[in-house]
């Protein structure tokens, strides 16, 4: 049997939250020191992070958050013939 939706939402975003915790492992036990071994770190890190945003974009994606309702347009006339004066 298939899990339904709902299953399979709770465990991308269990897996997403999963490397999330990951990353602050790995953040820890970086020496700043070791050049290598922090190249090696921040492979590590990035690959989570793009895997989270794949399984959880909603909570991890980096577009932008749509726009519900469009900016309103705004619009005036400019006269530019000079008005004959009262007199």
């Amino acid at each position: 049997m298939l899990p339904n939706s709902t299953d399979q939402a709770r465990a991308r975003w269990e897996k997403a939250d999963a490397f999330a915790q990951e990353i602050v492992a790995i953040a820890d036990e970086i020496k700043p020191d070791d050049k290598e071994a922090l190249a090696r770190a921040k492979f590590r890190v990035e690959v989570r992070m793009w895997l989270m945003t794949r399984l959880a974009p909603h909570a991890y994606g980096t577009s932008a958050p749509k726009q519900t309702e469009p900016d309103p347009k705004v619009s005036f006339l400019v006269n530019t013939k000079p008005q004959p004066e009262d007199g």
